[in-house]
C-alpha cells in the first residue's frame, strides 16, 4: 500500500514549551497528541529507531501546544512521504487555540503544495512522488496582525529548500498559531513522525511570583488528564516535595514530581512517571522519602518503583498509602486504590506482591474499593477504602471498609486463604484471585463503612511505639466517624459533617482527608485534621480513656489533600478544578496554599450536622455512639420517633472521659417529632440513651456558630472593595472567563462594560497568563467561541442531565430542577432580577472539584453533585451583595468579574493596558468573609393556596437569626414543617392559628436550625409566609452615601473616608457624619449659640463602624480632650432632617475662651 508520510522535527525549545512527544516515539500518542479516526504507530521513516504516526481513512492527529499567546513568528519544518499525492486528500493545518479555526491550510499534490484561501491555489511548484520523503517548511511572519505573511519551502534532503515568495492569503485570517493538525481522507495513508517548530517571537514574560490570598500562581500544576490534584506535600532534604495525580492512571501518565526550593523556585523532576499517587512516608532506616512511586534520598536522588527487571515505566497501581513494615524495618508496604499491597525493600526497590492490584474496582478479598489510608500499629496493618463499584448513584449506603492484617500469608496458613475471611457476597466485584504463597491470607474487616485516613501519633514516620494508638476517619449516612485502635480493639466516636458534598458512595468526592502533625520536629506542633468541610485541632493523646481536647477550627470550601510546615508556613495541597461533567473547564489544574493557622481560623465559622440514630430500630436502654458538639455554640437536637411506641431519650454528656452524666430526658410520643435546643450543654461530647424500644428513631444534630466576620464586609475590610456593589451607579467592567485548554494555563476573558449612565456593551477579548498581565488580544474566533461557549443564562445543566432554571417572583428567588421540583431561596436586592452587561450573573459553576458553587441573588451557595445528594443538600455560605458576573478557578485562585473602573490595581486586581477591563483575584475560602448569609423571602406572598397543600421548600441551612411573618385573608391554621435531614421528609415544627386578616410574627429560638422549611394551610386562602434571615437589610451606610454623592469607592472605605472631594477641609467622612455636601464647599458644621455650640450629627448605628466625639482645648496649642459629658441633645429639633440629631455642647464656665471641635472617625475595631 502506498502511503503519505509527514515528519516534523522539533529542533529548538519553545522557551520551555516543547511540543510533547514530538517524534511520536511514545505510542499510543496520548502524550501530547490527540487523535481522531484511524491513526496508528508505524516504523519511523526518517531512519531513527522510533515511531511514526500513520493516518488514513478520515483520521487526524493534532497537538494544542503550550503557548498562552500562540506564535506569530516561527518556522515549522515537516518531512513527509506521500502515498498518493494525486489524491489531494492530505492536509497540513496551522490552527488557532484548542484545535479550532484554520489559519493556514496546505495540501501536497503531484505538482507541489497548494494553499487554501476560499479556493485552492498553488503555493509552490515542486513535483512530488509517492513513497519518497520530502521536507515541508513554513516560515510565518507577523501572524498576530493584519500584515501577516508566510513562505512555503520544499526539500528532498531537509537541507536545500526551494521556497515561495511571501503569501498573504490565509484560510481564516492571520492569527497566532496554537495548534498543529495533520489529517487525510485517503486510504493511501498519511504518516507523521517528529515535529520541528521554532519560534522567533520574544520569549514570554516570566511568571510573576506573588502571594495572593496564600496562593502563588506560578506554582500551578496541570496534566493531560481530566483531573489534576496535589497528592502529597512533604519537606525533605531542604526542599518541599509535591506531586500531582490524575483520575485513574494506574500505569503512569503525565503528572509530575516537583521539587520546590525555599525561594519558591521549582524544578520538575525528570524522573516523573505520573499516575494517581497520594502516599508519603519517611523511611528512617534507609533515610529516604517515599512519595508516590518515588524514593528520594538525603541528596535528592530520585528512584522509581518499577516492575521487576524494568528500566522504565512504573509498578502498576494508584499508590494511596505507605506504611511501616510489620517485621522488617528495612521494608515498607505500599497500598493501592484497588486494594493491592506491595511489600517493598527500600534499599534495592525489589518487592513482593502481597495482593495484586486488581483494576476496575478491586475484588472481594476486601469489601469495597477506592483505597485511601494504611498504617501499621500494635502488630497489625490497618487499611481503609471508601468506595463501591455498584449503585454509585446512591449518595450513601454500604460502601468502603476499615480492615486489619496480622501478617499471616497464604504460605503461613497452609497454602490457602483463611477460612474465616468474609466472602463479601454483597459486593459485585469478582471473587478473590487464586491464592499464591506470598499473598495476604485474609483481612479482618472492622467496619463496612467508608473510611479514609489511617494514621497514628508519629504520622508519616510510622508509630515509634508498638502500643501507640491507630486513628482512622471515615463517614456513613449519619456522620463523620473516628475509629481508634488500642490494644487491637477499636472504639468509635462520631463527629459532625459541615458539608454533604463529599458523600458519594463511590468515594470519589473526598480526595484524601488527613490527620497530620504539621511539624514533627516540634513536639508541641499541632495535629491538623480535616474531614467533610471542617478543620479540627486533633489532640495527640486521643484515646478511649482521654478523648478530650478535640476542637473545630473552621469550615472550608476548598478540597485539601495534604499539609505540612515548610519554612515557617503551613503548605496545603489542593484539588481545584477538574473537567468531569464540567464543560466550563477546558483544562484541569490545581495549586498549593501557603499561610498560618490564623489564616485558617479566618475562613468559615464551624458549622455541622450529624446523627447518632437514623431511621433505625433501637432497643430498651440502648446507648448511642458518642457525638462531638464542642465549639458549636448553637445546637438543635431533632428527635423523630416513627415507631408505634413512645420513647424517652436521655441526654448524657462527657468531658472526654469514660464517665457519662445524665443531663435531661426528652419524651417523644409515638409517630411524632420534637426539637430541643441544646446550646447550653457545656461538655464536649454527648450521647443518647433510650429507656424503651422503638422501631424507627432518628436523633440528628444541627449545629452552628455566629458569623465571625463583619457584615457588610466593607465595614471592616477593603478586601472586596474593587468589586462593584449591586447598587453601584458607576462604570463597571464585567464579562465571562474560562481557563483555556493549554498546559501553560492561560485564562481567557471576554469583557463587557456598563457605563455610569447604565449603557451596556460588549468590549474586548483578553488573556492572562503566569505573568499576571491582562493583555488585549485580537482574536475574533476565540472571542466568539468564549462568548457563546460560556454564555450567561438563567438555565444551566447538572451533572445528572437535568436542567436547572433560576428566577424570582414576588415571594422569593427560586431554583427549578427540571420540571419536578422548585427550591426557594432568599432574595437580597431587586437589582439581581435583571441581567448585567454581559448577561445574567453566572449561576452555577465548579470552582472546586466535584461540587457546585452557586451565585444567586447576591449569595454564594454550595451544593453537591447529584451522586452526593444534589441541590437538596445545598447550604448558604456567604452573602456578598456584589455585582459578580462570572467566577472561575484558575491557577489555584478564585477569579471574579464585576470590577469598578475606579478601583486601583493591586496584587488582587489586574487591569488591561488602558484600564477598561479588570479581574479580581483571590482564593476560594476568601468568600467566607464577604458577608453573613442573609435575605428575605418565603414560599408565599399574597399567594392563593389550597387546603392542606404543602408549599415549595424554602432554604434554612446556613442562616443564623430567623424570623417568620404570616398573614392570611381567611381564618386558618398554618403548619410550619421542617426537613432537617435534607431528604424530603418533613416534621411539624409548630402550628399557628390565624383569624381572617391577622398578621403573625414568629422569631425562631436562638440556636434552632434545620435544612428546609415549608408551610401549609388547613383552609383555602390567600396567604403570605415570609422569612427574614440574618441582618437582611444591613448595608454600609457610609459607602451608600458615597455612591449617592458620586464619590469613587473602589479604593475602599478608609481611602474614601480620608478623602476631601470638594477641598473644603472637611473629610468625606466628616461630610457624611455632619450632613454636609461632599461635592461643594461646606460651612463649618459647628456654630456658636449663646453659651454653647451646636451642630447636626447623623444618627449612627454600631454596625456603621463610625464614631463621633466632641473634644475641647483651652488653647490651640494644648492637646484635645474628649468631653462626652458636655454633650446634650438640643431641645429644639425643628428643621432637622430625618436621620440626624441637633446636639448642643455646653461651654465650660470659668474660662474666658476655649476651643471645641467634633471629630468623626472609623472605629478601630472595624478597621
Amino acid at each position: 500500500m502506498s502511503r503519505i508520510l509527514i515528519i516534523a522535527a522539533l529542533v529548538a525549545p519553545l522557551y520551555g514549551d516543547d511540543l510533547l512527544n514530538s517524534s511520536f516515539d511514545l505510542a499510543p500518542f496520548s502524550s501530547g497528541w490527540a487523535t481522531t479516526g484511524t491513526v496508528s504507530a508505524s516504523p519511523s521513516i526518517i531512519g531513527d529507531a522510533g515511531n511514526s504516526a500513520l493516518i488514513s481513512n478520515g483520521g487526524g492527529i493534532h497537538q494544542d501546544f503550550a503557548a498562552s499567546q500562540g506564535y506569530s513568528n516561527f518556522q515549522l519544518t515537516i518531512a513527509f512521504r506521500c502515498g498518493n499525492p494525486g489524491s489531494v486528500a492530505d492536509r497540513f493545518r496551522l490552527r488557532g487555540d484548542n484545535n479550532s479555526g484554520d489559519i493556514v491550510t496546505l495540501r501536497p499534490t503531484a505538482s507541489g503544495i497548494d494553499r487554501f484561501s476560499g479556493t485552492w491555489g498553488s503555493a509552490l511548484a515542486f513535483p512530488l512522488t509517492a513513497g519518497t520523503t520530502y521536507y515541508l517548511r513554513v516560515t510565518g511572519s507577523n501572524f498576530a496582525d493584519s500584515n501577516g505573511s508566510y513562505t512555503v519551502g520544499l526539500s528532498a534532503d531537509g537541507v536545500n529548500f526551494t521556497s515561495s515568495g511571501p503569501i498573504t492569503a490565509f484560510h481564516g485570517g492571520a492569527a497566532r498559531i496554537e495548534t498543529l493538525r495533520f489529517d487525510t481522507t485517503s486510504s493511501a495513508g498519511f504518516t507523521v513522525d517528529r515535529v520541528v517548530l521554532v519560534s522567533s517571537d520574544p520569549p514570554p514574560a516570566p511568571d510573576k511570583v506573588v502571594n495572593i490570598s496564600g496562593v502563588y500562581p506560578h506554582l500551578a500544576m496541570t496534566n493531560t488528564h481530566q483531573e489534576c490534584g496535589v497528592g502529597a506535600v512533604v519537606p525533605w532534604a531542604g526542599k518541599l516535595w509535591t506531586m500531582t495525580y490524575g483520575p485513574h492512571i494506574p500505569n503512569g501518565g503525565s503528572d509530575k514530581l516537583y521539587e520546590i526550593a525555599p525561594d519558591l523556585s521549582r524544578v520538575i523532576r525528570s524522573e516523573s512517571v505520573g499516575g494517581t499517587p497520594a502516599n508519603r512516608f519517611i523511611h528512617t532506616a534507609s533515610n529516604q522519602l517515599n512519595i508516590g512511586p518515588y524514593f528520594i534520598d538525603a541528596n535528592r536522588n530520585v528512584r522509581v518503583l518499577r516492575p521487576p527487571g524494568a528500566t522504565s515505566g512504573v509498578t502498576q497501581g494508584r499508590f494511596t498509602a505507605t506504611a511501616a513494615h510489620l517485621t522488617d524495618p528495612n521494608r515498607l508496604y505500599i497500598f493501592t486504590m484497588e486494594d493491592g499491597l506491595y511489600d517493598v525493600n527500600a534499599t534495592d526497590l525489589t518487592y513482593i506482591t502481597r495482593y495484586p492490584d486488581v483494576q476496575s474496582g478491586g475484588d472481594r478479598m476486601l469489601f469495597g474499593y477506592h483505597g485511601k489510608g494504611a498504617y501499621t500499629g500494635q502488630g497489625l496493618l490497618a487499611v481503609a477504602n471508601n468506595g463501591r463499584v455498584n449503585n454509585q448513584s446512591v449518595p450513601t449506603g454500604e460502601s468502603g471498609v476499615l480492615a486489619t492484617w496480622n501478617g499471616t500469608t497464604v504460605s503461613g496458613n497452609g497454602g490457602s486463604y483463611l477460612a474465616t475471611n468474609d466472602p463479601n457476597t454483597s459486593d459485585p466485584s469478582p471473587n478473590p484471585v487464586a491464592a499464591q504463597t506470598d499473598y495476604v491470607a485474609g483481612w479482618k474487616q472492622i467496619s463496612k463503612t467508608q473510611h479514609c485516613e489511617v494514621t497514628g501519633p508519629d504520622g508519616i514516620y510510622g508509630n515509634s511505639s508498638s502500643t501507640d494508638p491507630v486513628w482512622s476517619t471515615g463517614f456513613d449516612a449519619k456522620s463523620v466517624m473516628l475509629h481508634v485502635m488500642e490494644g487491637q480493639q477499636w472504639n468509635l466516636w462520631r463527629l459532625p459533617k459541615a458539608s454533604y458534598t463529599h458523600d458519594g458512595s463511590h468515594g470519589w468526592h473526598t480526595e484524601w482527608p488527613r490527620i497530620r502533625q504539621l511539624d514533627p520536629s516540634d513536639p508541641q506542633s499541632m495535629y491538623l485534621m480535616h474531614m467533610h468541610g471542617l478543620f479540627f485541632d486533633f489532640p495527640k493523646n486521643f484515646s478511649a480513656a482521654n478523648f478530650a481536647g478535640l476542637k473545630p477550627i473552621s469550615s472550608y470550601y476548598k478540597m485539601p489533600t495534604d499539609y505540612c510546615m515548610f519554612e515557617g508556613r503551613i503548605v496545603m495541597g489542593k484539588a481545584d478544578a477538574s473537567q468531569f461533567n464540567n464543560p466550563l473547564a477546558l483544562k484541569d489544574q490545581s495549586n498549593l496554599w501557603f499561610g498560618q493557622m490564623s489564616d485558617i481560623e479566618n475562613w468559615g465559622a464551624p458549622t455541622g450536622h450529624g446523627s447518632v440514630w437514623l431511621n433505625e430500630a433501637v432497643t430498651a436502654n440502648q446507648t448511642s455512639d458518642p457525638f462531638f458538639i464542642d465549639g458549636f455554640p448553637q445546637r438543635t437536637l431533632h428527635l423523630r420517633n416513627s415507631g408505634a411506641n413512645a420513647v424517652s431519650v436521655e441526654i448524657q454528656t462527657s468531658n472526654g472521659t469514660p464517665t457519662w452524666s445524665a443531663v435531661r430526658s426528652i419524651n417523644v410520643p409515638a409517630n411524632s417529632y420534637v426539637s430541643e435546643i441544646v446550646s447550653g450543654l457545656t461538655a464536649p461530647w454527648v450521647r443518647l440513651r433510650v429507656a424503651s424500644a422503638t422501631s424507627n428513631l432518628t436523633a440528628f444534630f444541627h449545629m452552628n456558630s455566629p458569623y465571625p466576620h463583619l457584615t457588610p464586609a466593607s465595614v471592616g475590610s477593603n478586601e472586596f472593595a474593587a468589586l462593584a456593589d449591586i447598587r453601584d451607579p458607576r462604570s463597571v467592567s464585567d464579562g465571562v472567563i474560562r481557563v483555556m485548554n493549554d498546559s501553560s494555563l492561560p485564562l481567557e476573558f471576554a469583557s463587557s462594560r456598563a457605563s455610569s449612565s447604565g449603557a451596556v456593551s460588549t468590549h474586548r477579548y483578553h488573556r492572562i497568563g503566569g505573568d499576571l498581565e491582562l493583555k488585549d488580544v485580537a482574536n475574533p474566533t476565540a472571542e466568539s467561541s468564549l462568548r457563546s461557549g460560556a454564555a450567561l443564562s438563567q438555565s444551566y445543566g447538572s451533572d445528572g442531565g437535568l436542567t436547572f432554571t433560576t428566577g424570582s417572583d414576588a415571594a422569593s428567588a427560586w431554583l427549578k430542577q427540571g420540571t419536578t421540583a422548585t427550591f426557594r431561596l432568599p432574595k437580597l436586592d431587586r437589582l439581581y432580577e435583571a441581567p448585567f452587561a454581559a448577561g445574567w450573573a453566572r449561576a452555577a459553576r465548579e470552582a472546586v472539584t466535584e461540587r457546585q458553587l452557586l451565585n444567586f441573588h447576591g449569595t454564594f451557595y454550595e451544593y453537591p453533585r447529584d451522586v452526593s445528594g444534589g441541590i437538596r443538600k445545598m447550604r448558604a455560605l456567604a452573602t456578598h451583595g456584589k455585582r459578580i458576573t462570572d467566577f472561575a478557578s484558575w491557577r489555584g485562585l478564585l477569579v471574579l468579574t464585576g470590577v469598578l473602573d475606579d478601583a486601583p490595581a493591586s496584587n488582587k486586581l489586574v487591569r488591561n493596558p488602558d484600564g477598561t477591563a479588570a479581574l479580581w483575584l483571590g482564593e476560594i475560602d476568601d468568600l467566607w468573609r464577604m458577608g453573613e448569609p442573609r435575605g428575605k423571602g418565603g414560599p408565599w406572598s399574597n399567594t392563593a393556596v389550597t387546603a392542606n397543600t404543602a408549599s415549595d421548600p424554602y432554604l434554612m441551612y446556613g442562616y443564623d437569626r430567623k424570623e417568620l411573618t404570616l398573614t392570611t385573608t381567611n381564618a386558618t391554621t398554618i403548619t410550619v414543617e421542617v426537613d432537617f435531614l435534607a431528604d424530603n421528609t418533613w416534621s411539624t415544627y409548630q402550628t399557628f392559628n390565624l383569624s381572617a386578616g391577622q398578621a403573625l410574627n414568629h422569631v425562631f429560638p436562638v440556636g434552632f436550625h434545620a435544612h428546609w422549611v415549608r408551610v401549609k394551610s388547613s383552609a383555602a386562602t390567600t396567604a403570605t409566609a415570609q422569612f427574614i434571615y440574618g441582618p437582611a437589610d444591613t448595608r454600609d451606610a457610609f459607602l451608600d452615601w458615597s455612591r449617592d454623592n458620586h464619590l469613587a469607592t473602589g479604593s475602599g472605605r478608609a481611602m474614601v473616608a480620608e478623602g476631601d472631594s470638594d477641598g473644603d477641609g472637611l473629610s468625606n467622612l466628616g461630610e457624611f457624619v455632619f450632613g454636609t455636601d461632599p461635592q461643594g464647599p461646606s460651612t463649618n458644621p459647628v456654630r456658636a449659640a449663646g453659651g454653647s455650640v451646636e451642630f447636626l450629627v447623623r444618627d449612627l448605628q454600631p454596625s456603621n463602624g463610625i464614631g463621633c466625639e466632641l473634644e475641647s482645648s483651652l488653647t490651640l496649642e494644648n492637646s484635645w480632650t474628649p468631653r462626652p459629658e458636655l454633650k446634650v441633645v438640643a431641645v429644639d429639633q425643628s428643621g432637622v432632617p430625618a436621620g440626624f440629631t441637633r446636639v448642643r455642647y455646653q461651654l465650660e464656665p470659668g474660662h474666658e475662651k476655649f476651643f471645641v471641635r467634633a471629630r468623626a472617625s472609623l472605629l478601630a475595631e472595624f478597621e
